[in-house]
């Protein structure tokens, strides 16, 4: 609320109510899970917890909803998606201009999803006029969005410079991991204590368009590479982020807890 959605100033009896909220969940808890090692310093230094109090578990997908099939043709012309909440960290407005830079490169771009700051992303489309993105706005089923995902060639993930990036992976990880789709995200410790920039994703500069799609245009020109590396991130997910291996760990963790 106060980090991410910028709902009030962080010394604020605003921002004080929701800190009191977490500070008082995460010492009543037993367990905390948290998405990185990076959070758990972060909730150690925020909160006081004590970081056995805390545990990192990957956030892993619902397999019956996203999944790798095959049959899905890839679309004709090389597409890019970024989808997912429109919020301050995500860093859509860094795709829309590498977009435009690659108007002319026979690349498609197509963003899913509404946010907070959708307007003013609607409103940056406009200024930007990239004609080669497609913006979807509107509310689609599990079904059609892994379809859509799997019709593309490149996800992108977080592209921003901001403080929650180095903490989080953001759903569409596991997603496209489970996909088998090749994943390009800003550079971000949070995410890179799970992937390898080029073994199991690409990497880009935070916050930086040109570097954006410099990357997307040498993933077009090696897509053969690229594909091993998606390999790599289907190996990666089937070897240690289904549900079942998941749940073993926690259950794990929590017996020698005890």
């Amino acid at each position: 609320m106060i980090i991410s959605r910028k709902l009030a100033p962080h010394f604020s009896s605003k921002a004080f109510y929701y800190w009191l909220i977490d500070f008082i969940a995460v010492h009543l808890a037993d367990m905390t899970m948290v998405e990185s090692n990076h959070q758990i310093v972060f909730f150690n230094t925020i909160f006081k917890v004590p970081k056995k109090k805390l545990y990192r578990r990957w956030i892993g997908v619902d397999e019956d909803k996203f999944f790798y099939d095959p049959s899905i043709s890839k679309f004709e012309t090389f597409t890019v998606l970024f989808r997912g909440a429109l919020m301050p960290e995500a860093g859509a407005e860094y795709a829309i201009r590498a977009a435009k830079m690659l108007e002319d490169k026979n690349i498609k771009f197509i963003i899913i999803g509404g946010g907070i700051i959708l307007n003013k992303i609607q409103k940056f489309i406009k200024e930007v006029d990239p004609k080669n993105l497609e913006h979807i706005t509107e509310f689609l089923s599990d079904d059609e969005l892994r379809k859509v995902m799997q019709k593309c060639h490149i996800s992108l993930g977080h592209l921003s410079n901001h403080p929650r990036v180095a903490r989080t992976l953001p759903h569409k990880v596991y997603e496209s991991l489970a996909m088998k789709l090749p994943y390009l995200t800003a550079s971000n410790s949070g995410v890179l204590e799970l992937l390898k920039d080029g073994e199991t994703c690409f990497i880009c500069a935070p916050a930086d368009a040109i570097s954006l799609a410099d990357k997307i245009l040498w993933i077009k020109n090696n897509y053969s590479q690229a594909e091993v590396v998606a390999e790599n991130g289907y190996n990666l997910f089937n070897n240690k982020l289904k549900s079942d291996i998941l749940a073993k760990n926690l259950l794990d963790r929590l017996n020698n807890k005890n």
